[in-house]
């Protein structure tokens, strides 16, 4: 038998039929009922289930109906730091979506130019963002002049904005690739 509570400001959980001296592993899950109309942009987003394990939030395995970074002022102004998640992006099945590769710039104007270089300043990816809805956009971590992956190492990134608000103002980091 198992019981879960709320006490003290947060949420405990006992297992009553737990054995002394027996290894238990237990998987807690966030679950949230779902958005008629996520930040406003019009997205009905359905329950969902953290982690990996709502079928309901994967097609084909491309993220679908999930919550993004909806467009806003403050990022079209590049008022807030351009972030890359998950950073570093690990390869091995558990820090990262479940689209091969994904990675996501977030906090992005509007329409912006995206940049990515080896640390030896080698070309890797050149893509455009233009998406009037969201502030985010994803890189498959594909090269652009070669088949396959982008192999393991830092790369740097550049972010040029192309909308009126911040035209030509960029910001520039790293991002990590562990295989």
């Amino acid at each position: 038998m198992q019981r879960l509570y709320y006490k003290g400001g947060s949420y405990e959980f006992e297992d009553l039929k737990s054995l002394t001296g027996f290894q238990y592993v237990y998987r807690v899950a966030a679950y949230d009922t779902g958005h008629p109309n996520w930040n406003n942009t019009g997205t009905s987003v359905r329950s969902l289930e953290g982690g990996n394990s709502s079928p309901e939030q994967w097609a084909n395995g491309v993220l679908a109906n999930s919550p993004f970074f909806p467009a806003n002022a403050a990022a079209d102004q590049m008022q807030r730091k351009i972030s890359i998640v998950p950073n570093p992006y690990k390869v091995d099945g558990s820090h990262a979506y479940p689209q091969l590769g994904l990675m996501r710039f977030t906090n992005l104007p509007r329409k912006a130019k995206i940049r990515i270089f080896t640390v030896a300043g080698e070309f890797v990816a050149d893509f455009e963002h233009n998406d009037p809805s969201k502030a985010e956009a994803g890189w498959t971590q594909v090269p652009l002049f070669r088949g396959g992956t982008a192999s393991a190492g830092l790369y740097y990134w550049v972010v040029e904005s192309l909308v009126p608000e911040s035209q030509g103002r960029t910001q520039s980091g790293t991002l990590m690739i562990i295989k």
